[in-house]
This record gives structure tokens, sequence and C-alpha cells, in this order.
């Protein structure tokens, strides 16, 4: 749920005179001078397409902000989370962010990022007379932790019915086989592993590529999930699958040789992999975008 009033309004008023503020992405590293748009809820940054800042933050969501007052009066720091972003030309909220944006540079050439502020720094006035606000914000303090942002995104939308279909299956067969079946529990903990690995890898990488075409407007927002809130992003997306579908060719493959390629069959074949992943694969085909307001 959105969170209004994210950011003190000293804040918004500071930076709605400052200017370009200065961006650092956590994915790469990289520092540049961004105009901004500050807003209750998050701040617009406008950037160039193709460049370092969208770079970055397909590979990381993490983003700090500072901007410090020519004459000292005031310095700031926030930090948090950001995503790649849209155009400002298809952006939803194109009427209220374009008398923000750099002026002579036409709208298909402004990527316009939002950025929600986790933890704020501000410190007014210099010397003795210095007063210092610094901590979370609502947004900071209400944020889910990462591994629960990664189940998020791997279990929406099929993949935690099927999951669950799995392993109630899984547990059927081995409870059918009898308890002469050797080392039952072990097996039912290496098939959940190795079918939730699969079902929840897969869909991180689709998550992924919706993401990207979401931002083309070629997807709606649920289908990227988290990575269209800036929770996380594609690149994080992608490396978790890997993990994941890494940990699930070793389970499935401990299972083969320890128990044969039978149970493997089952769990795999209980997974619904074949039928999901052309679905998933069909429905991005299909290029739906979002409803406009």
């Amino acid at each position: 749920m959105e969170i209004r009033d994210n950011l003190p309004h000293a804040v918004i008023h500071a930076l709605s005179a400052h200017g370009p503020v200065e961006v650092t992405t956590v994915g790469n590293s990289s520092t540049t001078s961004l105009t901004c748009a500050p807003f209750e809820n998050r701040v617009y940054l406008f950037a160039v397409p193709g460049g370092t800042t969208e770079a970055g933050l397909l590979l990381h969501s993490g983003l700090q902000i500072n901007a410090k007052a020519a004459d000292g009066s005031y310095t700031l720091r926030m930090s948090g989370r950001a995503h790649a972003g849209r155009l400002l030309s298809s952006h939803r909220e194109r009427s209220a962010l374009e008398p923000w944006a750099p002026d002579g540079v036409p709208m298909g050439r402004v990527l316009v990022i939002p950025f929600t502020a986790e933890e704020i720094e501000y410190l007014i006035g210099t010397g003795d007379e210095a007063e210092r606000f610094a901590g979370k914000t609502p947004q900071g303090i209400g944020r889910d932790s990462t591994a629960r942002e990664y189940l998020r995104a791997a279990l929406s939308g099929l993949a935690l019915p099927m999951v669950i279909w799995t392993v109630l299956i899984t547990v059927v067969w081995l409870i059918v086989q009898g308890v002469h079946y050797q080392g039952r529990e072990i097996a039912c903990g290496l098939a959940v592993l190795g079918s939730g690995g699969l079902i929840g890898g897969l869909r991180l990488i689709y998550v992924s590529i919706a993401y990207g075409l979401w931002r083309k407007g070629q997807a709606r927002a649920e289908d990227a999930s988290v990575l269209s809130e800036g929770l996380i992003a594609p690149g994080q997306a992608r490396r978790m699958a890997a993990t994941v579908l890494g940990l699930s060719a070793l389970s499935l493959l401990a299972l083969a040789l320890l128990w044969g390629s039978k149970i493997v069959g089952v769990v795999v074949g209980s997974t619904g992999v074949w039928l999901i992943v052309p679905a998933w694969a069909l429905h991005l085909l299909m290029r739906q975008p979002e409803a406009q307001k």
C-alpha cells in the first residue's frame, strides 16, 4: 500500500529550489547530476535514456541522493530504492511531471526515475547552531526484508499455487510408496527444494523480462511484480534465478542418483512447467499494456 507523506515538507521545499542533485547508484557506483521533482511520496529524477544511472538501476535498485546548498545552509542525504524508470512521453504522471522536466529536451528523450527515500539525513545550518535530523522514513520502516521481496517475486502469479500443488503430489506419491521406501523424509525435502527452485527461478526470469516490456509500455505493472516497485532490480532477479535454478538442479540430480529417475519424473512432471512456461511466454508475447489514467 502506498504511504503518503513519506518525505518531510522541509525536505520537499529544499529540493524544490535546489536544482540538480547528485545521484549515486549502487549497481555500478556511478555518480551523476540530475534534475528532480520532489513530491510527498517520492522524488522523480530526470535522466538520459541509456545513461549510467539507468544502467546502474538495471543491476541494483539501491540509490542515494546528495544535495548541498550553495551557501552551506543545509546538507541533505537520502538513500533508498529506485528502478530504471520509463520515458516521460509514456509516463502515467506525465502532466504533473512535465513542468519539472529539463528545458529544451524532447519528452521522448527524458527518462523518469522514481526514487523512494528510506533513510534521510538532513543538516540545517553550520557550526554550533546546526540542527541534524536523521532516521528512516515511513517507507524505510515499513519495508519488508530482502528475502521476502525475492519470495514475492518468485511466487507471484501462478507460481505459488503450482509450488503447493507439486508439494502435495510429491508427499502423496511418497506416502503411497510405503514405509519401506528408504529415506522418504530426505527425498521429500530434496523434492520440495528441486520443484520450488525450478518454478521460482523460472518465475524470476519471467518477471525480469516482463519488467523490460513494462518499461516500454508493452506489459502491466502486475506482471513485473516487485520490480516495478523498485524493490529489486532485473539484474538482481536474474542473479537470484540463476542461484535457485542451480540449487534445483543439484537437488534433482541428488534425487536421481540416490532414489532413481522415477521420483524426478514425478517431481518435474507435477510442477507443470511444461504448461505454465509456454503460458507465461504467450502472455508476454501478447504485449498487454496497463490501463492509462
